[in-house]
């Protein structure tokens, strides 16, 4: 087995990523970009480059190592699934979070920058057999996380918020269940719903895996297309999330630590447990655990940003776990060099 646990190539793997967020936050320090031209690069990213990403990600994989890794995948999927729903049950006891900043906050701990970060990070320390766990990294979470975040975020009103909103003119004497009923309100879930399907996050991999399942090619000309956008979601994405940090106040708060604390250590242990329990060894199981401990997901910051909830918070965690990054990511490395 290849030696991963390499100080030079750890680092060039994590120099570029720090300097390209490092980059973005001098950036939106010395207000080089405007709030619309700073909005417009999350837009970019959300929308155009990281699903441009993702859908040319999941054709590359081939169909019969979309069904060898089937181990892989169920571990992925129980790891940031239930990880998902534990942070948002306990965040969604915090008066000041709300469902939509509990979303957020699940999604903040549960989805690894794999997508973003994985070619950067992941590709000198294994090798290319580590777009394999980018594809199921990025497969599990923008067809199972991210759709059920963005269909809370689009909701409409946060029940946090509707319990000290009081109640309009001529609705005083109503019963509860009565106050706010309106009679398009039948059809609200499938509106979420439709335009959960809608973002090019959810639709653009699910694409990629439908053609795979189906075995149909995808093109070289139509690859190389994509590709061309797609190359530039890493930087694209790290980029908006330095400006994004920039426009807040880094606040280290006792959330912040919690939520950070479990991003990098206790979901990857977790993960860890079900490596173990699955016998899921070799090369891509190690890239996924290693993939685990990155930092969150900069989605989630984006759409924090977006949907303005939670923007600090979401801001502060991705700073402590990029810095923490220097020292987590070798620890998990060096962990994931032990499975064998």
């Amino acid at each position: 087995m290849q030696t991963h646990f390499n100080i030079a190539i750890l680092a060039a793997a994590l120099v570029p990523v720090l300097f390209v967020l490092l980059l973005g936050y001098w950036a939106g320090r010395d207000h080089n970009f405007d709030q619309d031209q700073a909005s417009g690069f999350s837009t970019l990213a959300l929308n155009y480059a990281l699903p441009a990403a993702l859908f040319v990600g999941m054709t590359k994989v081939s169909h019969e190592q979309l069904f060898q890794q089937g181990p892989l995948l169920l571990a992925v999927l129980i790891c940031y699934c239930l990880v998902y729903g534990i942070v948002y049950m306990l965040a969604r006891r915090s008066k000041t979070l709300g469902s939509k900043g509990a979303a957020v906050v699940a999604l903040l701990v549960s989805f690894p920058a794999a997508p973003v970060y994985g070619v950067a990070v992941l590709q000198p320390l294994f090798g290319a057999d580590s777009s394999i766990t980018v594809g199921i990294v990025a497969l599990i979470c923008n067809l199972a996380l991210t759709p059920v975040t963005l269909a809370i975020l689009s909701a409409g009103g946060d029940p946090a918020a509707s319990k000290t909103t009081p109640p309009k003119p001529g609705q005083a004497g109503k019963q509860p269940e009565q106050v706010g009923k309106q009679p398009e309100q039948a059809g609200k879930k499938n509106n979420i719903v439709v335009k959960t399907l809608e973002s090019p996050l959810v639709w653009a991999p699910l694409a990629g895996v439908l053609l795979v399942i189906f075995g149909v090619h995808v093109p070289a000309l139509a690859d190389d297309t994509l590709n061309l956008l797609g190359v530039s979601a890493s930087g694209v994405a790290i980029f908006a999330s330095g400006m994004v940090l920039s426009a807040h106040k880094i606040t280290l708060s006792k959330q912040t630590w919690l939520i950070s604390l479990g991003k990098v250590i206790v979901e990857p242990a977790l993960f860890l447990v079900l490596l173990l329990l699955f016998s899921v060894k070799g090369t891509i199981g190690n890239a996924a655990l290693v993939a685990t401990a990155l930092p969150p997901a900069v989605v989630g910051v984006l759409l924090a940003s977006k949907h303005k909830v939670a923007e600090s918070l979401a801001a502060a965690t991705l700073f402590v776990t990029s810095v923490a990054m220097i020292v987590v990511l070798p620890l998990w490395v060096w962990i994931s060099t032990l499975l064998k």
